[in-house]
């Protein structure tokens, strides 16, 4: 029986790593063969050049940011994003404290602390932006680890901020400041994964200061792929074979980034700032599924889709500061998002002799903007630093699909034809108050009412209109000079995905591992309290530090898929299922290993602990579905002087998830998850001044996932089972940099 776990590199990556490896020895064989030189006589001498780590050097900074913040976060900066050469940053953002995601191969909708990925709220330079999909947030591989500077991960929620992000909000900070762009630079890298094919980049960044006028430019051109294969068998009560399914799915994603900035900065009239954007990711897919008879050997049928999805996103964000007196600024801003997803699909599917059973053409359709005006006043009276803003979040998403069977136009997909609208107004105001040398206060109010329209595909229209108060308060306490002890209180909201309002069913295969799913326009917003705790400890003037982090939030109407059978098939729809509970606590640190003999040596790790619980259908309790324990991060960093190069070690471990869902047949739903580990190498080198080179091999457990799902009645007896396998793949990349 053939199964997609059957892989194995090809030739492609030891031609990448071969040449990589030989322009790194190079570079450094010939700085070690030259020796020192004698001066000659009457020459200049010059001041000797320390080498530094620049891993290190990031590390330092990103703690010191962290430990500025009037809040809890965590801050990662651009050369620890890097390290690892991951191309999409989604990938690099799994060693970040409590990151996880939504399955073994995915790096698109972060999950922080372990909760549901609509509980993390994703800001590209501090505001929302739209993706060309249904969800709130924002897929976070479409934007290359090489265009940004840094990653922040916001713990306590301040007014300032959009009030979803109950689990967290991840800040992403892109290049396109010309601060942040000291000199230019081009990247060019090469890859290879494992048992796909070959991976491609190439990144620029440029910033200019000429009198009054910045121009940062910065974007790239990107390759990269996943594989989502697996295979899935399907058993009865007895344990007897009863048919599967395995599929190919095999992705390769081409995108364009460009985001520019222009700002004039003036005497009397203020600063103008102008960022324009423009994100392009072609998706091309090959989706073969074969479907097995009940020996789960003989093929029954097969069916070979050819995918291809172009995303796009574009538009631009105007402000206008301007300095109002010696204590008071004002700052008008006006954002304007258009997203759009076109996909063509193009299905043959097989009869089990090979003649062809159906010809199937579909397309589907989805058009987004986003505008959003905003004004804030930031006043500085004595030992506050006050802030009022008001403005608007003006939503709206359409979808439309078409479908061509045999020849033959059939009626599109209700499901996919709807329409949303969705109006947000809001206002703040905040205090940070340094109330003495020890002791600072960050208090804030935010309001925002939303308007919420949905269109589906009969023309029924819903209607919700919801206000929500989201104060907040955080505290920072000086323990000592090196010690800060942190408290943070908010309350925060979560949103209905846009999709899922529209009430129509999208069928996929109807099993216990893949239901059906029927959208709930009646959903309600849900309230979220949440409680942070922790504290902060810094030492070797920053190179290191400890953090001990306590969360706990409390949910009001929380919106769960509850799955119910139906004619024999399983469907799973949102609803509000009642309240719900999570706890957690969170260590991370980076501790410098000189004081212990071994120099140059940096041992790195976090861990994320989470319990959940939430009232089930029917009565009872359950934890949050698809939520692991615990997720862990250890690392080591070496950097060997002789070569200027940093060494790096990562390994990436996830707990197995258990968790039993009640049926509102009354029967239950019991999934597992299996553990996973991962295994990171990589290798930089400052080969010259101008030039670094580095090396990275990722996932070299190549670890196969498996998932099993059964299916009780209500005296807890088996009825069914379904066992699911996917493997993973092991990546090599290298990187060329040159500084100009």
């Amino acid at each position: 029986m053939f199964t997609h776990e059957e892989s194995r590199f090809g030739s492609g990556w030891r031609c990448t790593m071969a040449l990589l490896s030989a322009t790194l020895l190079a570079g450094n064989a010939t700085a070690q063969s030259q020796g020192p030189i004698e001066a000659e006589p009457g020459a200049v001498v010059l001041d000797t050049i320390t080498v530094v780590d620049s891993i290190e050097t990031s590390a330092q900074a990103a703690a010191r940011l962290k430990a500025d913040a009037p809040n809890a976060m965590e801050v990662i900066d651009a050369e620890q994003l890097q390290q690892f050469n991951e191309q999409a940053l989604g990938d690099a953002l799994r060693r970040l404290p409590g990151v996880t995601f939504d399955g073994t191969n995915r790096a698109r909708e972060v999950r922080l602390r372990g909760l549901p990925g609509e509980y993390t709220q994703v800001l590209i330079n501090g505001r929302p932006m739209i993706d060309g999909e249904s969800r709130r947030s924002f897929e976070v591989d479409r934007i290359p680890t090489g265009l940004v500077e840094r990653v922040e991960v916001i713990r306590a929620p301040r007014a300032i901020y959009n009030g979803q992000g109950a689990a967290g909000t991840v800040n992403i900070v892109l290049k396109n400041g010309v601060d942040s762009l000291s000199d230019s630079e081009l990247a060019v890298g090469a890859g290879y994964l494992e048992d796909n094919d070959e991976l491609g980049e190439v990144t620029f960044s440029h910033g200019e200061r000429t009198g009054p006028l910045e121009v940062a430019l910065a974007g790239s051109l990107q390759r990269f792929r996943r594989s989502e294969s697996k295979d899935a068998f399907e058993f009865d009560a007895g344990g007897v074979p009863d048919g599967g399914v395995l599929e190919l799915n095999e992705r390769r994603f081409d995108q364009v980034n460009l985001i520019p900035r222009f700002a004039l900065q003036t005497e009397g009239a203020g600063r103008f700032e102008f960022d324009p954007f423009y994100l392009r990711t072609k998706e091309l897919r090959d989706d073969i599924a074969t479907d097995l008879e009940d020996d789960q050997v003989t093929t029954d049928r097969v069916s070979d889709e050819q995918r291809e999805r172009v995303r796009e996103s574009y538009g631009f964000r105007a402000d206008w500061k301007r300095a109002i007196g010696a204590s008071a600024q004002l700052r008008v801003g006006f954002d304007w998002q258009q997203g759009k997803t076109d996909t063509d699909r193009d299905e043959t599917r097989f009869n089990a002799d090979g003649s062809i059973d159906r010809e199937r053409q579909r397309t589907e359709m989805i058009d987004l903007s986003l505008i959003r005006p905003e004004a804030a006043l930031n006043i500085a009276v004595g030992a506050h630093d006050i802030s009022f803003g008001i403005g608007a979040e003006l939503r709206e998403h359409d979808e439309t699909n078409s479908e061509v069977r045999n020849g033959s136009l059939r009626p599109p997909r209700e499901d996919r034809v709807f329409n949303v609208d969705e109006d947000v107004l809001f206002a703040f105001a905040e205090d940070v108050w340094q109330v003495n040398e020890r002791l600072g206060l960050t208090g804030g109010l935010r309001l925002e009412n939303s308007d919420t329209e949905t269109t589906d595909f009969f023309g029924t229209t819903t209607s919700q209109d919801v206000a929500f108060l989201l104060p907040s308060l955080n505290a920072v306490f000086a323990a000592t000079p090196n010690t800060d002890v942190r408290l943070g209180v908010a309350r925060t909201l979560r949103r209905p995905d846009l999709r899922s309002l529209s009430p129509a069913v999208d069928e996929q295969d109807g099993t216990p591992a893949e239901p059906d799913v029927q959208g709930n326009p009646n959903q309600e917003p849900e309230s979220i309290w949440g409680l942070d705790a922790g504290l902060d400890y810094f030492f070797a003037n920053d190179r290191g530090y400890v953090s001990l982090n306590l969360f706990a939030r409390e949910f009001e109407d929380k919106i769960e898929l509850v799955t119910e059978q139906f004619g024999g098939r399983f469907v799973a729809s949102p609803q509000n299922v009642g309240d719900a509970r999570a706890a957690g606590v969170e260590a991370a640190g980076r501790v410098p290993l000189d004081a212990v003999g071994f120099n140059n040596t940096t041992l790195w790790g976090n861990a994320t602990y989470t319990d959940s619980r939430v009232d089930a259908v029917g009565g009872g309790s359950r934890r949050f579905l698809n939520q692991p324990d615990a997720v862990a991060n250890l690392g080591v960093d070496y950097f060997f002087m002789p070569w200027r190069a940093t060494f790096g070690l990562s390994v990436n471990h996830t707990t197995s998830v258990d968790q039993t869902q009640r049926l509102a047949n009354g029967g239950f739903l019991d999934q597992s998850i299996e553990e996973r580990t991962r295994l990171d190498l990589s290798i930089k080198s400052q080969v010259t001044e101008k030039l670094e080179v580095s090396l990275s091999a990722t996932n070299l457990l190549g670890q196969t996932e498996d998932r099993v799902d059964r299916v009780l009645d209500g005296a807890g007896m088996v009825e069914a089972v379904t066992r699911t396998r996917e493997p993973t793949y092991r990546s090599v990349f290298a990187r060329l940099k040159w500084h100009f």
